[in-house]
């Protein structure tokens, strides 16, 4: 009698396991007969294993089958099992798994002398078929669970929260009662995902007591049955995201226990897992024809914002970029909705220092003029080399999109879709037109159905130029993203070409450009050469100071006057200029001028402007070019719309220095050509006109009120062309052999892998220890302020 209330019940949920049930039934009638009862629950199996289970009830005395008359899943046999068990300690095995030999006599015994509520087991962990090492080593890790005993609170938190216990039901004998109290909670339906880890975390909390060891009792096959060609249709992604009935079911009953928040950390664990689960099948088994249909899914149980906000912290290299812009298109969720233009939000990553930086905020204060209210996002707050914004223009301090951390492009993602909705925004201006940060601020916007216009400052194909393969693929990942995109703004007829076979509503604008021009007119000096731009190696700064020194060969009192600074990066760069310039002699015939808010007095002062980029956009000192009436000499960039109307300038192949200076010295030697090419630069700057601008950014915005159409691939053959061409190009850079890294260098020594195990003071020391041996006691230095810098800024962008 003694030994009848130490009965182990043993439950087998059952369903189309014809293959493997007879193995695992021998495995459990191995065990001691008296102890055991074995409870199999067919869930209306359709291959034959109800016979199997027939012929074993009938031989075996302590086997008995319940039968399911319609298939209800693996969480109702479970129940029907337990409600039908009558042993003391309850254990579950599955019907392709397995229990070792003497198996219940150990842990019954363990049981009645350790007083516990549950022991978790070790597991032997086999498999009969072709699965990689990778995968046995994932299984491992999933059903691993440290050695100890724990107790009350510890319990759930050590499954949910520190990872210490696993939270496979299968692997622990339980006490009946617990298991019992655990099924009560249970609702009715069929779960395909989490309904193990539901009954989990209801023992977890029942339970007051628990011992891990390590002893192996367990036989869990890996690969059975797996298939790797499985599609979710729409009905099974239903049946997945049912999953988040259970995590309310949970919520609901711990709010009745007046526990919620003392166990918050491990409520918001299971939901996010079993939210995790449900995007990781919508992303790997939808097929393309069927995302946007089962997105719907996935908005209705979990929200679109948490779903994004999930890919933003684990999916967010531009690769996986890429293919969720293409499974994004057509989602209703994600659809800007038409809307009067009030409020405009705007981001560039800064107000200071080049020339995107003096349009964005020639833009702002134009948008203010027209009466709309402006609010201006920036990664950087503005220094005293910024541009000045119009003071009714709203300023938002954003997280790095810079960063690498997916922290903090969660946090950037966060805020920015916070305060879009906060601030009102009818329309969001993005200016980053490469920024990795592009998918996520745009999602930002849809989350929030706001339309979004990218506003494309340079020629599209600007980051193949340097041979960095990193750019190379980003430049092909970047036209997926653009698909999701309401309006795309270019510079070009050009770049307008390349951007409608990518995006669904693709125009052409001029930047703004204006110049406070004097009254009076302003006596030129002769011979002068005038260099206007961010100083850095795009920009063949240096090409500049070959070229006078060429020109001064025919024209000695030629000089060169470059108005820009060089950022932080690039001061070795600027060092070279200023020790080419003095190898040369040249000290008195070129000039530094550094950063200038106003450029004006500087072109009209000089009577040719020099332009060696190696691409632009726009380029907008051109522009201050024309209306300065100089002509330009300007290195082949047929793509630019100065270039498209060829007035008032001349164009020389891309790093001709010996072409820039013939044409420099025959303007210098003929006067009358001079004066052809200013009247025509004059002539030219009229496009400039900023009502006509303002006309154009208002037609802009009115059409944001009606339908906004998705971008549906263009079947002519020249857009097939363009879009196999860069297709086959990410193809043919992700096959290179050794694709080099982002030419962005990080701002500090990458931490050591070690330093990863470290927390709170230990991680300090061994931080300041590494950089310590990198560079000695100035680097440590160094980095202990940036640290504590960016530690401040981070909490300003918090606010």
């Amino acid at each position: 009698m003694a030994r009848e209330k130490e009965k182990v019940s043993i439950i087998v949920p059952v369903y189309n396991a014809a293959d493997t049930l007879e193995e695992t039934l021998r495995s459990l009638l191995n065990q001691d007969e008296e102890i055991t009862e074995i409870i199999c629950v067919d869930d209306c199996s359709t291959d034959g294993s109800r016979r199997i289970l027939k012929r074993y009830e009938d031989f075996a005395d302590n086997v008995r089958v319940v039968l399911h008359d319609r298939n209800q899943g693996t969480l109702m046999a479970r129940r029907d099992g337990v409600r039908n068990a009558t042993g003391k300690y309850i254990m579950f095995v599955d019907s392709d798994d397995g229990l070792l030999e003497d198996t219940c006599t150990y842990l019954a015994k363990r049981m009645k002398e350790t007083g516990v509520d549950i022991i978790c087991f070790g597991t032997d962990i086999f498999t009969q078929c072709d699965v990689s090492e990778q995968m046995l080593a994932g299984v491992r890790e999933v059903v691993h669970s440290v050695p100890g005993v724990y107790e009350n609170m510890s319990l759930l938190d050590a499954v949910f929260v520190d990872h210490r216990i696993s939270m496979t039901m299968w692997n622990k004998i339980y006490r009946a009662d617990i298991v019992k109290a655990a099924f009560d909670q249970a609702p009715e339906g069929r779960f395909l995902l989490g309904e193990d880890v539901f009954i989990t975390f209801l023992c977890m909390y029942y339970a007051k007591r628990m011992i891990c060891e390590e002893r192996i009792c367990y036989r869990y096959r890996v690969g059975n049955g797996i298939s790797t060609t499985v599609t979710m249709t729409p009905k099974k992604m239903e049946d997945c995201c049912a999953t988040a009935t259970l995590a309310a079911t949970l919520q609901d009953f711990m709010e009745k226990e007046s526990c919620a928040e003392t166990y918050r950390s491990a409520l918001d664990a299971y939901s996010f897992m079993m939210m995790s689960d449900c995007i990781y099948k919508w992303l790997t088994y939808v097929d393309m024809s069927m995302k946007a249909e089962t997105f719907a899914i996935l908005d209705r149980t979990w929200g679109a914002y948490k779903v994004i906000r999930h890919l933003v912290e684990h999916r967010n290299s531009m690769e996986n970029q890429a293919a969720i812009a293409e499974m994004l298109v057509g989602v209703e969720a994600l659809r800007s909705v038409p809307r009067k233009v009030k409020t405009i939000g705007v981001f560039y990553f800064r107000i200071g220092n080049g020339g995107l930086e003096r349009v964005a905020t020639a833009l702002a204060d134009m948008w203010i003029q027209q009466g709309y209210e402006v609010v201006f996002y920036m990664d950087y707050p503005a220094d005293h080399d910024s541009y000045m914004l119009n003071p009714k223009v709203r300023t938002v301090l954003l997280p790095d999109s810079f960063s690498r951390s997916p922290k903090a492009w969660v946090h950037r993602f966060e805020k920015l879709t916070r305060r879009l909705k906060e601030d009102h925004v009818d329309v969001f201006v993005h200016q980053g037109w490469l920024s990795e940060c592009l998918l996520w601020d745009v999602l930002a916007a849809k989350v929030n159905h706001i339309p979004v216009i990218e506003y494309t400052h340079s020629v599209f194909s600007c980051t193949l130029h340097d041979g960095n393969a990193y750019y190379m693929r980003q430049f092909c990942q970047m036209s997926h993203i653009y698909h999701l995109i309401d309006k795309v703004l270019t510079l070009s007829e050009a770049n307008q070409a390349y951007w409608r076979n990518f995006a669904a509503d693709v125009r052409t604008v001029c930047n703004p450009c204006i110049m406070d021009m004097p009254e009076e007119p302003v006596a030129r000096k002769p011979h002068s050469i005038i260099w206007v731009g961010r100083i850095s190696p795009e920009k063949n700064v240096m090409d500049t100071i070959e070229i006078l020194n060429q020109v001064r060969k025919q024209v000695p009192d030629a000089t060169l006057t470059i108005v820009g600074k060089a950022d932080e990066c690039w001061k070795e760069y600027y060092e070279s200029l200023l020790a080419r310039v003095k190898s040369l002699k040249l000290e008195k015939a070129v000039t530094f001028a550094g950063f200038h808010k106003n450029v004006a007095p500087f072109y009209l002062a000089a009577q040719y402007y020099l332009c060696t980029s190696s691409y632009e956009g726009f380029s907008v000192s051109i522009a201050e070019s024309k209306l300065a009436g100089i002509p330009s000499i300007v290195y082949d960039m047929p793509y630019l719309f100065f270039s498209e109307q060829n007035k008032g300038l001349i164009s020389v192949p891309q790093r001709d220095i010996s072409a820039a200076a013939s044409a420099l010295i025959d303007l210098m030697k003929h006067p009358d050509r001079w004066n052809k090419l200013a009247s025509e630069a004059e002539e030219s700057a009229s496009v400039l006109d900023i009502d006509d601008l303002k006309r154009t950014w208002k037609e802009m915005f009115d059409s944001c009120e009606k339908n906004l159409p998705s971008w549906v691939p263009d079947a002519s053959p020249e857009s097939t062309m363009i879009r196999t061409l860069v297709d086959n190009l990410y193809v043919g850079l992700k096959n290179m052999s050794a694709p080099s890294v982002p030419m962005r260098a990080p701002a500090e020594p990458a931490p050591l892998p070690e330093m990863l195990r470290y927390q709170g003071h230990a991680k300090k020391l061994v931080t300041l220890m590494y950089y310590l041996m990198q560079g000695g006691p100035a680097a440590a230095w160094k980095a202990y302020k940036q640290s504590k810098a960016n530690r401040k800024l981070e909490q300003s962008r918090a606010m």
